[in-house]
């Protein structure tokens, strides 16, 4: 599951990037997809279907109702235009370890929910559905979508399925934010108010094409996680609970009590140090098993990560002791 992100206020409103054929009750959708009167999966909830090649999306009749058909296309027609991209390049990363078919997923909007699940998380791979839902708004879906694409490939297209947290959401970071190009979160962060793209360059996230650097802004998240900025707070850890990061959690971490940042930056590391192959191939151990699989056991690999992620902060001029601007 993908959660809100500690710094989430910096995602903006999408843009409108369709045409709808006004007053039919139908739009048809750029980038090669049409909108279809659904009369199979749940259609009393979701009136709506767009067939994609990776995905099905379906859309809810409560989305439409409080946004407006029109409303709910535009945004999920500006979603489409990076997202087959983008999936590609995960399945890319992946390769190796997935079966030879991919089936198509099944994606629901599920904006106006009120479920516990939606006042966590952005979005959420349903493994006993075998469904990913997005709450809240489309800037939340392109935020969190490709993380939750990965868990649909390593829970259900992958030769060996991941089994804890630190592994399926580490890699799922990983994955998402640090190998893949992530077109769709960057189209996001692409539209930074003026006072915002001011603060992303004073802490030095930008690459040399002046676009925002995932990977930089990842290791910033890290490195504040790292200071302390959490500590005193309720978080989302990698086993899927909120818990609150005391003082012996930011000084002896377990591998279920990491954030996200962490385990994804982590993970950043490992395949560096180890390489990815040996990493990715080893996502099924338990990681009380760190010792007979690295050598080192999980405290002393952290602390050469946090080292390490301190180290490349430094290195690129990362600025990370200062609160993010709200």
């Amino acid at each position: 599951m993908k959660k809100i992100r500690v710094w989430m206020a910096m995602i903006l409103a999408a843009v409108c990037c369709i045409s709808a054929a006004a007053g039919s009750g139908e739009a048809e959708l750029t980038y090669g997809a049409a909108l279809e009167t659904n009369t199979g999966y749940k259609a009393d909830l979701y009136p709506y279907v767009v067939h994609g090649e990776t995905a099905d999306w379906y859309l809810a009749k409560a989305d439409i109702e409080a946004f407006g058909l029109e409303a709910m296309c535009e945004g999920l027609a500006q979603t489409m235009e990076n997202m087959e991209a983008d999936l590609a390049d995960a399945r890319e990363v992946l390769a190796d370890y997935l079966n030879d078919e991919i089936p198509v997923v099944r994606i629901c909007t599920d904006f106006c929910d009120h479920a516990a699940i939606s006042q966590e998380a952005g979005a959420y791979y349903n493994r006993g559905r075998n469904i990913i839902k997005l709450f809240h708004s489309w800037d939340m879906g392109q935020e969190s979508l490709l993380h939750e694409y990965v868990h649909y490939l390593t829970f259900r297209c992958a030769k060996t399925t991941i089994r804890f947290g630190f592994w399926s959401e580490g890699i799922a970071e990983y994955t998402a934010m640090l190998r893949c190009r992530n077109r769709m979160r960057l189209s996001a962060l692409a539209r930074y108010p003026e006072e915002m793209m001011q603060e992303v360059r004073n802490r030095n996230i930008l690459d040399a094409d002046g676009t925002v650097s995932l990977e930089r802004l990842y290791l910033m998240a890290a490195e504040q996680i790292l200071q302390g900025r959490l500590v005193g707070e309720k978080y989302s850890a990698v086993s899927n609970e909120i818990i609150t990061r005391t003082e012996e959690i930011q000084q002896n971490p377990q591998p279920d009590q990491l954030s996200y940042e962490e385990a994804g930056s982590m993970m950043l590391w490992l395949a560096e140090t180890y390489g990815e192959d040996f990493i990715l191939s080893r996502w099924d151990s338990d990681p009380e098993q760190f010792e007979e699989i690295f050598g080192k056991g999980f405290p002393e690999l952290y602390r050469e990560w946090a080292a390490w992620n301190g180290a490349r902060c430094e290195e690129l001029g990362i600025i990370a002791d200062r609160e993010l601007t709200k």
